[in-house]
């Protein structure tokens, strides 16, 4: 008979304790013992043992330490030290035996969640093909040079990329690469997919400018971590147990994504043209979790409408603006919220405490300052009581959200006619005078110095641009009309706020267009 799980949170971990926990993935049982409990830290020992219910007396009696074989791991125990405070619900106690180990280690993390168990991943691996396991073995440390489409490899080589798979007409020709485990393609490759069928060592795949319409990964099950160009992408189908999915490029207006169970067990990270309104649905109306990244601009209700079972949302800005926050309440499964560099709300727009019953983590930093103050005062109560982790980082005053939220030269960040490095100066300089401005304008005796001060500020752009422009010639029609407004637009400020200053703005901006060079 299984041993009776006690799912009470009373219970006080102690040395010998094994819990099992069930995967959200397969519903299938793992175990782990505690074998040490010093100042709330928890030496945890994940066990070699998998299993459809939760372990019977006879289980526990069988169960020895789990020995890592897979992907990069050298033969050794899965064993760390945990917080206690950190331990999830979903560990369920079912016995106490005496400890499987005596060692210490002096390895830290996390505790394992319910899709992050290590037995689990270590059945998986073993079950695949026995001669690529044994190839595999026998290669991991060899250091064995060979060559290979004309350049020198080892059997050691766990990665291939572009600048060997162009040189490859027939992609068997990796089956050279016992250890073998990645694939970066940049692309069209007909025969890439069938590969991968064929090949169950290979976990993670990287393929650029693929060109393809519709690409089917149905029949790849061993394929966890897919990052993919969703250029022109318009229909792509997943096979079941993917775990990851990165979509770069500019997606397609009409692309849509068929999962397993409508993307329940799928970690999706998308740029933000994946919300945008106008778009159709792509799919995914059981999108478990999702990540956005380099938002300028994201409207969150057509989040919540598309992907209503969402449990963890994860958005960060560069910096950028998030509207209609409040539609982060029809998310009624939230367990995880991260917020980073996003503004364009108030405390009000914040759903209140008690909305989200499963909410473990809100992680919010570098948010508009009043909204970080109401936060940590509505939502700390929940640390002691629903142990919430909450953490509140950088709060944002209005000045800096003017010297970077609005930074003009922000979007050349990125731009392929600018380099990374003028961009940065820009936006510095920029950062630099408004500071300055602000200040001299915010002074009670501001205008008698104003019209002298502007001068100089224009010679400074004009000489600065003109140094920076010399040697490339990069500053074209559209990066000159940029610079040319944000000059202007300082300019008028300055007379708005200071009009008893008789600032002469079309003289400035004449001066301006005489100093440049560009």
């Amino acid at each position: 008979m299984p041993a009776k799980p006690n799912t009470t949170p009373s219970h006080t971990p102690r040395p010998g304790d094994i819990f099992a926990q069930r995967s959200a993935d397969t519903g299938r049982y793992c175990a782990y013992q505690i074998t040490r409990a010093e100042n709330k830290t928890i030496s945890l020992l994940s066990l070699d043992w998998v299993g459809d219910a939760p372990p019977t007396d006879a289980d526990l009696a069988a169960m020895r330490p789990l020995n890592n074989t897979r992907y990069y791991w050298g033969h050794g125990l899965d064993y760390r030290n945990v917080e206690l405070r950190d331990m999830p619900p979903t560990l369920q106690f079912v016995a106490n035996r005496p400890p499987l180990v005596s060692q210490k280690t002096t390895s830290f993390g996390g505790w394992p969640t319910p899709r992050t168990q290590a037995a689990e991943q270590e059945a998986d691996w073993r079950a695949r093909d026995p001669e690529r396991l044994r190839r595999f073995e026998a290669a991991r440390s060899s250091g064995r040079e060979f060559t290979l489409a004309g350049q020198t490899v080892r059997d050691t080589f766990t990665r291939a990329g572009p600048e060997l798979l162009d040189l490859l007409p027939n992609l068997a020709e990796l089956d050279k690469l016992p250890r073998l485990l990645e694939i970066e393609a940049r692309g069209p490759r007909p025969d890439l997919i069938a590969y991968l069928r064929t090949h169950d060592l290979l976990h993670r795949l990287v393929w650029n400018a693929h060109g393809a319409r519709a690409l089917d990964f149905r029949g790849v099950p061993h394929i966890h971590d897919l990052e993919l160009d969703a250029t022109g992408l318009e229909t792509l189908h997943l096979h079941d147990t993917l775990h990851s999915l990165k979509l770069t490029g500019a997606l397609h207006p009409a692309l849509r994504i068929h999962a397993f169970d409508d993307g329940a067990l799928l970690y999706l990270n998308a740029p933000p043209a994946i919300a945008a309104p106008d778009r159709a649905d792509p799919g995914l109306p059981n999108l478990s979790t999702i990540r956005i990244e380099g938002i300028d601009k994201l409207d969150l209700a057509p989040i919540a409408g598309r992907h209503p079972a969402l449990e963890v949302l994860s958005l960060a800005g560069k910096p950028g603006t998030l509207q209609n926050i409040s539609a982060i309440s029809r998310l009624p499964k939230l367990r995880s919220l991260y917020i980073d560099d996003l503004f364009g709300y108030t405390p009000a727009d914040i759903p209140p405490p008690g909305t989200h019953p499963r909410l473990a983590e809100l992680w919010l930093e570098s948010i508009p300052a009043d909204v970080a103050a109401h936060v940590k005062k509505t939502y700390a109560p929940l640390k002691k009581t629903a142990r919430l982790d909450l953490q509140v980082r950088k709060p944002r005053a209005p000045e800096w959200l003017a010297d970077n939220l609005d930074n003009p030269f922000r979007a050349w960040d990125g731009d392929e006619f600018v380099s990374p490095a003028n961009a940065r100066r820009a936006a510095t300089l920029y950062k630099k005078t408004r500071a300055e401005l602000r200040a001299r304008l915010d002074s009670p005796d501001a205008a008698p110095a104003l019209p002298e001060y502007l001068e100089q500020l224009v010679r400074k752009w004009a000489a600065a641009f003109n140094t920076w422009d010399k040697r490339t010639n990069w500053i074209e029609t559209e990066e000159r009309e940029t610079i040319c407004e944000v000059v202007d637009n300082l300019l008028a400020e300055a007379a708005r706020r200071h009009p008893a200053a008789n600032i002469d703005t079309a003289k400035l901006s004449s001066l301006f267009d005489e100093l440049r060079d560009f």
